[in-house]
């Protein structure tokens, strides 16, 4: 009896564990928008912006991937159809999604950005249901419920922001971006089981970084060699501080609580957002999205209490 206990607190604590990884991490990529409306001051585009970003953070992937590789203890072979999956992950989540996402955010608020980009965590539920047959539960129906709720309460007045430039254009890319970017938390799903989180993140993310450098130079030519010196600073910092470390922790929480749990967790990140935004970019925090903010919460509690 005393034996079983001890199994079922470990799940458990592997269990918050991964919750945390998914909260922290979320929090990191959503910073990103912050900074990538900064760089856009200095005038610079989404698909060089986005090249760099990737081009900064391949070392670091390449070189985890050659030491993962490299020791037997770690070392996997993966089959064709998990290399096209992972490459189709990469290809979906950080080329597709993230070339989508800084194009919206040329047009829309940093707000309205956050408001649709964050129905990813349904459109994971419901690829997960139609593809792999995995069962929606009541728990996450009701954190899906709760976290929406507390999304439109913190966000809804950014509908009427006068920030938008082109509203139509923009909702579409982001919402474009909220697609690829379920593809790849299912993809995940399936393949960190089998390959590892670690070693999933490092080859989809240098997989993308292919397919973000081929556009980029077929684009623009050599453009991001000739951009200023801050947008070489503020890419660096996407690369680093919402790429590197939040693709690692999301992945590791992935493989600790499943992708569906994953994405509904996400939207810690949206609401995290009101706070960074009011640090870096001066916006003010206003009582309505302290509410959405505590609702959101309550729908991420409902996912810990599985």
């Amino acid at each position: 009896m005393f034996q079983e206990k001890k199994v079922v607190d470990k799940v458990f604590r592997a269990y918050l564990i991964g919750i945390l990884f998914l909260a922290f991490g979320n929090i990191l990529f959503s910073g990103k928008a912050i900074l990538v409306k900064i760089a856009y001051r200095y005038d610079t585009d989404a698909s060089t912006l986005l090249a760099l970003r990737l081009l900064f953070s391949m070392p670091i992937y390449a070189f985890i991937a050659y030491r993962l590789q490299r020791k037997a203890s770690t070392q996997v072979l993966l089959t064709q159809k998990q290399w096209i999956m992972t490459i189709a992950a990469g290809f979906c989540g950080y080329y597709l999604g993230s070339l989508t996402d800084f194009m919206g955010l040329k047009y829309l608020s940093a707000g309205m950005e956050r408001l649709i980009l964050y129905t990813f965590p349904t459109i994971v539920l419901v690829l997960n249901v139609l593809f792999f047959k995995i069962k929606v539960t009541n728990h996450q129906y009701i954190a899906v419920f709760l976290t929406y709720l507390g999304i439109f309460i913190a966000f809804g007045s950014d509908l009427k922001s006068g920030e938008q430039s082109n509203i139509w254009l923009g909702s579409l890319l982001i919402f474009t971006s909220a697609v690829t970017y379920s593809i790849y938390y299912v993809l995940a799903g399936q393949m960190i089981p089998l390959v590892g989180s670690i070693l999933f993140s490092c080859y989809s993310m240098l997989a993308a970084t292919v397919f973000v450098l081929l556009h980029a130079i077929l684009l623009n030519g050599f453009q991001l060699l000739h951009q200023n010196q801050m947008v070489y600073a503020v890419a660096f910092a996407i690369a680093i501080v919402s790429t590197v470390i939040p693709t690692f922790m999301i992945a590791e929480g992935i493989k600790r609580v499943g992708a569906s749990n994953g994405a509904i967790i996400g939207f810690v990140g949206p609401v995290s957002m009101i706070f960074m935004a009011n640090i870096f970019l001066g916006e003010s925090i206003t009582i309505l999205q302290l509410i959405g903010t505590a609702v959101v919460l309550m729908g991420v509690l409902r996912v810990a209490k599985k």
